[in-house]
């Protein structure tokens, strides 16, 4: 577990009068709060650092990541993230480290890359043609708003780019394809049963309405996931 101390922000409609922290913790100007390192790999595929956003957004004077600034600025927002990690959580002598530093950090963080490599039952995930693991990964065509099929329902919404480069007219509502090869076999086989499962995702519509995050905005009506555009 990791502890991060917050301010008390000073629009708060709440008062801290005392702190009894069983880890010695009890600053009085700032609450503890507690949570597990987060995931540090496939960086590549963030459209915000940090699991609140706050490292892509104006409250830390970051950018926003979008299609038309990718990825500089996922670059330039994990970069200034590195900072405090660095002088923060790191507990070092508060020096901040260097621009070519900074870059050496980033460099590592998107050259991370992790993925389930073996199921229970089928065995490995990249065998006989099928593409699981991280490996594939590393390489995987992503841009932001790739996969944007729903922009028509929600114009907030960036406009979709395509399946390998932006604007490319490629896209297809079948966006999962790692286990393509495994369609043909008998359906007895349990890979088999993955490729069915992979076809179930392509295709099947599924409604999503009242998601915070995703379609709260009461005018923009239901939304449409998997598949389906």
């Amino acid at each position: 577990m990791v502890r991060i101390a917050l301010s008390v922000p000073l629009n708060a409609d709440y008062q801290v009068v005392g702190v009894n922290n069983l880890y010695g913790c009890n600053e009085e100007n700032v609450i503890s709060v507690y949570r597990r390192p987060l995931p540090a790999t496939n960086l590549r595929f963030l459209s915000a650092v940090m699991f609140d956003g706050r490292e892509s957004s104006s409250a830390t004077g970051t950018t926003k990541i979008l299609h038309s600034n990718y990825p500089t600025s996922l670059l330039d927002d994990l970069a200034h993230q590195s900072v405090d990690a660095t002088t923060g959580h790191a507990q070092g002598d508060g020096t901040r480290p260097t621009a070519a530093e900074q870059k050496q950090i980033v460099d590592f963080e998107m050259s991370l890359f992790t993925a389930q490599v073996i199921g229970r039952r089928v065995g490995r995930l990249d065998a006989q043609g099928a593409k699981g693991g991280p490996i594939p990964l590393a390489t995987q065509p992503f841009f932001i708003s790739m996969n944007s099929s729903v922009h028509f329902l929600l114009p907030q919404f960036e406009q979709p780019g395509g399946r390998v480069t932006p604007g490319d007219g490629q896209f297809s509502s079948a966006i999962f394809d790692i286990f393509d090869a495994w369609a043909s076999l008998s359906s007895a086989d349990p890979r088999a049963a993955v490729a069915r499962g992979q076809a179930i995702f392509n295709s099947k519509p599924i409604s999503i309405t009242g998601g915070a995050g995703i379609n709260d905005d009461v005018s923009a009506g239901g939304l449409v996931a998997g598949g389906i555009p």
